[in-house]
């Protein structure tokens, strides 16, 4: 395996594993190639893809106009889609919906042009989001649909995924409660996926978030062997104590604190520095939280101090 070839091998090892700093290194390497110009452009644009998912919005978008140019200049069209579409990423978090929409759909008509279905799925889905945003609703929704067409017809599961929940995020806001919850109900698109087994715990549904809880699902728990757990909150407080608003739910959650090693709880800014009916336990080591880069630097302190992970990226 050729030096060049390599380093971006190793970056896309790195970035699955989650060391996004060593993958910047091997794509920062893999970007000065000056000989095969496919990887030069892959590495640039792989650059800027690893700052954007640590929140450096500036440095990834330079990053992307630099691949997008050379793209464009050695008449790399994979690669200048791929520019333009991670542009329109950059331009949807800045709220700049108009030139996000521009950039997304100069991606797509190249990814039709030279017939990259998943690049086209991708795009779409973006672009859809772009009208979601935009309250444009009805926009959204034919084109979420049109996706999964696209999805189904050429095997693309993984993506296929996200787009039903997409769509049945934009059908819940029109208030479409029926149509969303029947969109939700993916898990029969993974079934046939096959290094994906789907279980459920059993017990009774609580019809707001399609959760199972009550004793049957608690003995059920008892028979599992798990390693980690991602688990959404209702809040956290200054101090690391963690919140639910339903007795039904934290009856679960609290035997899963028991039983699971290695928990990371997910909240949002709007969960942040709150309290809810029901205390659930604290922050500390196997005890995480993943949230927003917005969080205080002070919570971050106490809740490293308490020996839990926060992660913001």
């Amino acid at each position: 395996v050729s030096k060049p070839i390599f380093d971006l091998l190793m970056g896309d090892i790195c970035q699955i594993k989650g060391e996004w700093d060593n993958a910047l290194i091997y794509f920062k390497k893999a970007s000065e190639e000056t000989i095969n110009k496919n990887i030069k452009a892959e590495g640039l644009i792989k650059n800027g893809e690893i700052l954007f998912r640590k929140g450096l919005l500036e440095e990834a978008l330079l990053y992307f106009e630099n691949g997008l140019e050379f793209s464009i200049e050695n008449s790399l069209k994979f690669e200048e889609a791929r520019a333009l579409n991670d542009i329109g990423l950059i331009y949807y978090e800045y709220d700049k919906l108009d030139i996000a929409l521009k950039n997304f759909n100069a991606s797509l008509k190249i990814r039709k042009e030279i017939n990259d279905i998943e690049g086209i799925t991708d795009t779409n889905n973006n672009i859809a989001n772009v009208y979601d945003s935009k309250l444009q609703h009805d926009k959204a929704i034919n084109i979420h649909i049109d996706n999964i067409k696209i999805a189904n017809e050429n095997g693309i599961k993984i993506s296929l995924c996200l787009f039903y929940i997409n769509l049945s995020n934009v059908l819940r806001r029109q208030k479409k409660f029926d149509e969303s919850i029947e969109k939700l109900n993916i898990a029969y698109e993974l079934s046939s996926y096959p290094n994906i087994h789907l279980i459920s715990l059993g017990g009774e549904i609580r019809h707001n978030s399609l959760t199972t809880t009550g004793p049957i699902a608690e003995n059920n728990l008892d028979s599992f062997q798990l390693d980690c757990a991602f688990i959404g909150i209702n809040a956290i407080d200054e101090d690391g104590n963690i919140f639910l608003g339903s007795m039904a739910e934290a009856s679960i959650v609290r035997q899963l604190c028991r039983i699971v090693p290695e928990i990371y709880f997910l909240a949002d800014e709007t969960k942040l520095m709150k309290k809810d009916f029901i205390y659930i336990c604290r922050l500390g080591t196997g005890r995480n939280l993943i949230t927003n880069l917005s969080i205080p630097d002070s919570c971050v302190k106490t809740y490293e101090s308490l020996g839990a992970r926060v992660i913001t990226n």
